[in-house]
């Protein structure tokens, strides 16, 4: 379209100077003819009076203005027309410039948004590279982190067999009538435990130390490095930790590792947090390995009980165990405050009551105990030992009443004073609870109280 306009305007520009051309030669001929005419009217004579010259200038002037007149004015008004004509072209070019400008603006604007869109995409795609090159780091994390995990797993199962455990027993295939039988892996654990618990009276390091160490150590170290392992890999965090601190991949793995474990395991695992290894009781503690742990406070004939000692750990070492969270509520009410003389006191006044009595779990040792198995248990028996000393109240002092002797009074009132500040130690709640946490379940309150201060 361009290109036809301006053929247009060279070929309008063309005819213009056509025409001027025409004009020129018509105005050239027009001043010859009227000259021409001239002399040859005045048959060719130049005269040399002035009159005939002013007459032949008005003759000329007369004659060739008027036409030159005319030309001029249609050439000014072909200018003036072929200015404005112009100006139109000139606007209408600054117009479509202007038009062509804004729509390069408008093109050029539209080039940044895509650019911008081709940037975010770019951007986009790179975040999801970068995301899949970190999920894909992630995944071979977690599959190295499994093959150490399931390895140690496996090692652990084997260093278990390596664990002994050897007692006599009657035969009549020997010479002498007995014979050595030798345990190997869970089932000797299992007999390592019950010997602790039933016939050990020393600690458990004692006990470590002097019968478990070398078969014990190794499965004891395969287990901490399970343990470390689960809780400081970086793959298995996800930033989306739970209130105790571990993301949900660490704790199915965990709970993978104590789905391994028989009670025995447990509970030789529960023994050994104890013996100063504090950053492995920590990480048993964080994630509750001990949640299946059975609790053993019903159970005859145990000089060591998982009770004496599970205050030691943090409550969420058990988890979601019931049993144990009865456990933490009831010693949560031994308060340090509490006078040791006067607990010594209640022991005595309910051991004279029958309502707390010795037993022998291995016939030797001395274990303080009563009949029942909750607090309200013991409020009950407590209530009838108080109504029977108040009944003995009751009677002393109607002796004093019917009584002459002064000594007897005073010996009488005496007692009675004695008993009634026993009924009072008796029903002070806050030792009473205490005194059910302590005997229930076989706690010393000096070691208990000392633990609280550490």
């Amino acid at each position: 379209m361009q290109s036809t306009e301006s053929e247009n305007q060279d070929q309008n520009l063309k005819n213009i100077e056509r025409k001027i051309k025409w004009s020129i030669r018509l105005a050239i001929l027009l001043i010859v003819g009227v000259i021409s005419s001239y002399f040859l009217n005045f048959h060719g004579e130049i005269d040399s009076d002035h009159g005939t010259w002013g007459t032949f200038g008005d003759f000329v002037g007369g004659t060739l203005n008027p036409v030159l007149a005319a030309f001029a004015f249609y050439w000014l008004t072909s200018s003036i027309r072929l200015q404005l004509q112009e100006l139109r072209d000139t606007r209408d070019v600054l117009k479509e410039t202007s038009d062509h400008q804004q729509a390069i603006a408008v093109l050029e604007k539209q080039n940044v948004s895509t650019q911008q869109e081709i940037l975010k995409l770019q951007r986009e795609n790179l975040d999801k590279q970068i995301q899949s090159a970190k999920e894909q780091q992630k995944q071979i994390a977690i599959q190295n982190f499994e093959n150490i995990f399931f390895e140690l797993l496996k090692t652990k199962n084997d260093v278990i067999q390596d664990i002994t455990y050897e007692y006599n027993r009657n035969s009549f295939n020997s010479r002498l009538g007995k014979e050595i039988v030798k345990l190997r892996g869970k089932e000797a654990i299992s007999r390592h435990i019950i010997d602790f618990k039933t016939k050990f009276k020393g600690t458990w390091k004692e006990y470590y130390e002097d019968e478990l160490v070398d078969s014990f150590s190794p499965y004891f170290r395969v287990c901490y490095q399970i343990v470390r392992l689960i809780d400081n890999n970086d793959a298995l965090k996800d930033g989306n930790d739970d209130e105790n601190g571990y993301s949900y991949k660490q704790k199915q793995y965990f709970d993978i590792f104590k789905a391994t474990l028989q009670q025995f395991e447990l509970e030789s695992l529960f023994f050994n947090g104890l013996s100063g290894f504090n950053k492995y009781k920590k990480i048993i503690e964080k994630y509750g390995l001990f949640e299946p742990l059975i609790i053993d406070v019903n159970k005859v004939g145990l000089i060591n009980l998982i009770t004496q000692y599970a205050y030691m750990y943090n409550e969420n070492a058990f988890c979601d165990n019931d049993y144990f969270s009865i456990y933490f509520e009831d010693i949560g009410k031994i308060s340090c405050d509490l006078d040791f003389n006067v607990i010594n006191t209640i022991n005595d006044i309910l051991l004279k009551s029958g309502v707390f009595s010795y037993f022998y779990p291995d016939e030797i040792t001395r274990v303080l105990g009563f009949r029942g198995a909750s607090f309200s248990d013991l409020e009950v028996l407590i209530l009838k030992v108080i109504e029977d000393k108040n009944t003995f109240i009751n009677e002393r002092e109607c002796e004093i009443l019917k009584s002459d002797s002064a000594e007897f009074e005073k010996r009488t009132r005496d007692q009675v004073m004695s008993i009634k500040r026993e009924i009072e130690f008796l029903k002070d709640t806050d030792y009473m609870k205490a005194v059910y946490a302590l005997v229930q379940y076989r706690i010393s309150y000096d070691s208990y109280r000392n633990f609280l201060k550490i």
